[in-house]
């Protein structure tokens, strides 16, 4: 996780962590004393193919940038605070409508059920025409 200073680190010993909706990473320790730790840098990918994929969803920018031609600036846009927010406590969303997915699979589904219908009659229209040789 980067933050605007570059890698986020947690101090040890904390008791909370808060991140506000401006993405402000903010520690309470033992003593209810609060610390912000960081500032966590929104950015919009430009170039997503140029990612690389590290699995389990996390994603890098590639080691040899300059050779390639672009620099992390190319790739990565930085958002301005004020479009966007964090939320706290909150699962992601996906950008997948579940409606509209359904809709498709059973529209494919029908779809293979009238290929494989067809291929079956054709094949009885097949056999019944050697039969009458």
């Amino acid at each position: 996780m980067l933050g605007t200073n570059g890698p986020i680190t947690i101090p040890e010993n904390f008791k909370e962590i808060t991140i506000q909706e401006n993405g402000v990473i903010t520690v309470t320790d033992d003593n209810n004393n609060r610390q912000q730790v960081a500032q966590l840098e929104i950015v919009e990918v430009e170039l997503p193919q140029m990612l690389q994929q590290v699995g389990d969803n996390l994603f890098m920018l590639p080691n040899n940038l300059a050779a390639l031609g672009y620099n992390e600036a190319d790739i990565l846009g930085v958002i301005a605070e004020n479009e966007v927010s964090v939320k706290q406590f909150f699962l992601e969303g996906s950008n997948v409508d579940m409606a509209q997915e359904m809709t498709e699979l059973m529209t494919t589904q029908r779809a293979y059920q009238f290929n494989a219908t067809s291929v079956t009659m054709a094949d009885q229209m097949m056999g019944l025409v050697n039969s009458i040789r």
